[in-house]
């Protein structure tokens, strides 16, 4: 009975503990995610998107429709730091020029754990 608390309380101990590194060794991944945007225009995406990530244009491409149409698109994976500076980049460039007049503001972009 007594090891089995001490089990307990080991793992709640461990489970609570952020981890710096997982099991391989390296450090925890984060993704960029988009969220759809229907009044910037899908060709200002894809160019930001080529821009900032050195993605194809059918790549790019993909990523803005798939945002567009399920609501939010993971876009990159990588350490937290860097994740964080494409996402400053993403948000940085603002709105559509051309859509500006419609209401457009800058794009909406998160960081989160990845899976």
């Amino acid at each position: 009975m007594r090891d089995v608390r001490i089990q307990r309380k080991h793992f709640r101990r461990a489970k609570t503990r952020r981890k710096r590194y997982d099991d391989s060794g390296r450090p925890p991944r984060f993704a960029v995610v988009l969220h759809g945007d229907w009044i910037n225009s899908c060709a200002y995406m894809v160019r930001l998107l080529q821009k900032i990530f050195f993605y194809s244009h059918s790549k790019a491409w993909s990523l803005v429709l798939l945002a567009r149409c399920v609501g939010r698109c993971s876009v990159w994976k990588g350490p937290y730091e860097i994740a964080e500076m494409k996402a400053y980049q993403l948000r940085a460039s603002g709105p559509d020029p051309r859509r500006i007049a419609a209401g457009a503001r800058r794009l909406e972009v998160t960081i989160e754990p990845s899976r």
